[in-house]
């Protein structure tokens, strides 16, 4: 109990930014930043704070698995 595999933050028009200031150095590496429509460009603000994987909600299903080493 209390460990994290992964966490998954939803941008929601730039909200997500205050929410992911809150995530510890040693969480970064395993977050993932969501918008409904990723494009390149969006996650500068999540950049600058140390976050490195960034997608589409509907990519989602295909960025958690590979996150957690699950892919066949």
């Amino acid at each position: 109990a209390g460990e994290f595999q992964m966490v998954v933050i939803g941008n929601n028009m730039g909200a997500g930014v205050k929410k992911a200031e809150c995530i510890p150095d040693a969480l970064k590496p395993m977050t993932v930043v969501v918008w409904n429509d990723y494009c390149p460009g969006l996650e500068k603000p999540y950049a600058a704070l140390g976050f490195n994987r960034f997608c589409s909600r509907v990519d989602l299903k295909n960025v958690v698995p590979q996150m957690l080493g699950l892919e066949a």
